[in-house]
């Protein structure tokens, strides 16, 4: 966030209230995503930082989780994915918390799983595959989660294990590998 001498000097001349969130306990986040983007608005901090979808519980609905607080994991993935791309718009983070496929035990069916909490081990591999790529949209999550060579038992023909779980510790290899690089393509392993 402050990156040369204009931007120190601009800090040390701000009022206290316009510097605010520099005692917020998720400062490391929040200046990981303003990473090169400079100081943000106060404003726009206090508005993230009070999105119903980052706190502890949030299955949708912002007034069921008013009193709660933020949940620190989700909002250091969040952050991870997000780093040097700016504070997300609440409607692209409630957009990506809701996607089906990030729920416990989802196989392909999002009603399914629509009263589930979100998978935050998934969500770790996730943000590993997308480190400051941004969040990913829908359509590439479940592509990749429903790759027939990510299920356990899987030995080359995807029909046979269709119906299996995710092989998790095969899932976090692979975030591993990919670190910052998105999700890999099958047989190619490339990242989009």
């Amino acid at each position: 966030m402050v990156y040369n001498k204009d931007k120190v000097t601009l800090l040390l001349h701000m009022e206290d209230g316009e510097v605010a969130f520099a005692a917020s306990p998720f400062l490391k986040q929040i200046s990981s995503m303003c990473n090169g983007k400079g100081l943000p608005e106060k404003a726009k901090v206090e508005a993230f930082l009070k999105l119903g979808c980052l706190k502890e519980g949030w299955q949708g609905i912002d007034e069921a989780v008013k009193d709660k607080p933020l949940d620190q994991v989700l909002l250091t993935h969040i952050s991870s994915m997000c780093h040097s791309k700016g504070l997300p718009e609440k409607a692209t983070v409630e957009t990506f918390l809701t996607l089906g496929c990030l729920k416990k035990g989802w196989q392909g069916n999002d009603k399914a799983v629509k009263d589930q909490p979100l998978d935050l081990v998934l969500i770790t591999n996730i943000s590993s595959m997308c480190n400051s790529k941004g969040l990913p949209k829908k359509a590439k999550v479940e592509a990749f989660l429903k790759l027939g060579s990510l299920k356990q038992g899987w030995q080359g023909i995807d029909e046979a294990v269709k119906d299996q779980p995710l092989d998790r510790a095969l899932v976090t290899h692979i975030s591993s590998m990919c670190l910052a690089k998105a999700y890999r393509k099958r047989r190619k392993w490339k990242l989009f």
